[in-house]
């Protein structure tokens, strides 16, 4: 008698079949154990995920991912085999069969696939050495926020991934080579960047990093690890970093000092990548999740711009700053906080807008939103950002405020709605507490979604008059104005081959920022900058479709939960969603 071993995909295969030739209507539970397996191999094939999504055994998820969160070229392939498996396999079921939430998530996971798999074509040009992602910000980054010490277990894998630090830091000094084989080089601002930020983290005493203080901190309060253990893993760190972290960064240090002198010292876009027009509008698709070509954002952006300065001039007649101009009139006085008193004036900002809430919603998170500091060696290179809570909900949605400036509180209300209530961690947390939402969905969303989310969520604290004085309404539509700008400078980096000073100078006249920062995420991140007003303008122009079409009938609230329930997806399978709402009222 024969035996045979059914692999997980040949184990699908059947299940597949299986439901096609009688399952009926039992298609749509069938679909969910795939899901599954995609974000089992996303997981398998995503290194440190697990950190990042938390404990998913609960949610039927076995897999577990905790190396050291650096995708190689070698694991990039691997991902793309699996993401091509596995569009073959949801490609199996007929959304005829399926009923309306298994047919969304269906759509939004295959499009996610295919997007990936259409990566492949440029993986090379995407630049590894940089100062908004590298390793040389991920690793401390996801050992101290992201990594959960709650067992001896947890304590003793954290060490293990410090010895593993070296292995990973050379394999990206390896792709990097690649690359430089290829012509393919970061400009000489980038590789200075990034070997400052190596210095500035590896200098000093072991005892004084942040890996080794966090991890006193994770350690320290469990009471399942007897003190002398605790003082033996705290040793076996300090030699964790001594012996392979610090050696590591400083291997990165002086491939950096090689590398700087075979970069342009001019930072350059797109354009200097091969298939550089493809290669943009691959991008584009990808955060946008739309078909627009460079110059239709570039001129939505000059449009946008237009727009929003004549508001501002409005704004401006009712001040007794009657007379002033873009970029003068953003420097009216206003409220300034610095260190404490601006973490605080944050949590103020978000209790407030948590009481409005009800006025605008019948749907919310129920996790809250912490906030702290963002860590001194970042402080130059990131502004305020929102970290998404775990799928498990183990760590909580994270709003990190950048101390290493001042913050003005006409700028500080948009902020604190975009990256707080009710925007990243509203939304966010809603779709990760969904649990009609396949964990695929929960580890991806798309950007234009997200950020053009967030960007909604502060025209709608305009529109419930939350900036209740001229000055604040100015502050909400400098920010405004600067994503509008985005659209303009990274299309005019990536496609019309601006340089960086231009770009500066450009968004500096808009906002009266200094934005040199800005540009620097642009030129690394292309693309990404152009999602948020590309989503903000489709949700305005759905809900203004909802009001029309269905006039009295139409519900704030209704609108906003048909929006938010379902988590982030695609704009044009968002447009879909909301036109089924409208067809069945």
């Amino acid at each position: 008698m024969k035996r045979f071993k059914l692999t997980a995909l040949s184990l699908i295969m059947v299940i597949v079949t299986l439901c096609i030739s009688g399952c009926g209507n039992d298609r749509s539970e069938s679909i969910k154990e795939t899901f599954n397996q995609v974000a089992e191999d996303h997981i398998l094939n995503y290194p440190g995920e697990t950190s990042y999504t938390g404990d998913l055994q609960s949610l039927g998820i076995e897999a577990e991912n905790y190396d050291i969160p650096y995708v190689s070229d070698e694991q990039k392939l691997k991902q793309i085999d699996s993401y091509k498996k596995n569009l073959i396999l949801l490609s199996e079921y007929d959304n005829e069969e399926l009923n309306t939430v298994a047919t969304l998530n269906n759509d939004a996971i295959k499009w996610f696939l295919q997007n990936q798999i259409d990566s492949e074509e440029f993986m090379y040009n995407k630049h590894k050495i940089n100062q908004l992602w590298g390793i040389q910000v991920k690793l401390p980054d996801y050992l101290t926020n992201q990594f959960q010490i709650n067992n001896k277990e947890d304590a003793e894998l954290y060490i293990s991934l410090l010895e593993q630090s070296g292995r990973v830091f050379d394999q990206l000094i390896e792709d990097s080579q690649v690359r430089e084989e290829k012509g393919i080089i970061p400009s000489k601002y980038t590789v200075n960047s990034v070997k400052r930020q190596c210095r500035e983290f590896a200098l000093g005493r072991a005892i004084n990093n942040e890996i080794y203080t966090s991890y006193v901190k994770k350690v320290e309060v469990l009471d399942s690890i007897s003190e002398e253990e605790k003082e033996e893993l705290y040793t076996l760190v300090e030699e964790g970093i001594k012996e392979h972290v610090f050696p590591a960064y400083q291997r990165l240090i002086d491939y950096t000092e090689e590398l700087s002198l075979k970069a342009s010292n001019k930072p350059s876009g797109v354009w200097d990548l091969p298939n550089d027009d493809e290669y943009y509008q691959y991008l584009l698709r990808t955060h946008t999740t739309t078909d627009l070509t460079p110059e239709e954002i570039h001129n939505l952006g000059l449009s946008e711009v237009e727009r929003i300065k004549l508001e501002i001039e409005k704004v401006l007649q009712e001040t007794e700053y009657k007379d002033l101009k873009i970029p003068e009139c953003f420097d009216i006085p206003s409220e300034v906080y610095s260190g404490d008193e601006a973490l605080a004036k944050y949590e103020q900002l978000i209790r407030e807008m948590d009481e409005r809430l009800p006025e605008m919603f019948d749907i919310f998170p129920e996790d809250e939103i912490v906030i702290k500091p963002v860590p001194a060696y970042r402080q130059d290179s990131i502004s305020n950002y929102y970290s998404i809570p775990a799928i498990d909900l183990s760590t909580p949605g994270t709003y990190y405020v950048n101390l290493g400036y001042d913050h003005w509180e006409n700028s500080m209300l948009p902020l604190a709605y975009h990256e707080g209530l009710p925007g990243h961690h509203f939304q966010l947390t809603i779709q990760v507490e969904n649990e009609d939402i396949p964990v695929i969905r929960k580890v991806w969303y798309p950007t234009a979604y997200t950020e053009g989310w967030a960007l909604y969520a502060e025209k709608l604290a305009d529109e419930y008059g939350l900036y209740e004085t001229p000055v604040q309404r100015l502050g909400y539509l400098q920010s405004e104005l600067l994503r509008a700008g985005r659209l303009v400078v990274d299309t005019g980096l990536h496609y019309k081959r601006w340089s960086r000073d231009e770009a500066i100078d450009y968004l500096n006249g808009l906002t009266g920022w200094d934005t040199s920062r800005e540009i620097d995420r642009y030129l690394i991140y292309p693309g990404q900058a152009c999602s948020y007003k590309i989503g903000e303008l489709k949700i305005l122009e759905l809900r203004e479709k909802a009001k029309t079409e269905l006039g009295n009938d139409f519900d704030i609230k209704e609108f906003h939960r048909v929006i938010l329930e379902n988590g982030a997806m695609p704009l044009d399978i968002l447009e879909q969603h909301v036109c089924n709402y409208i067809e069945s009222n």
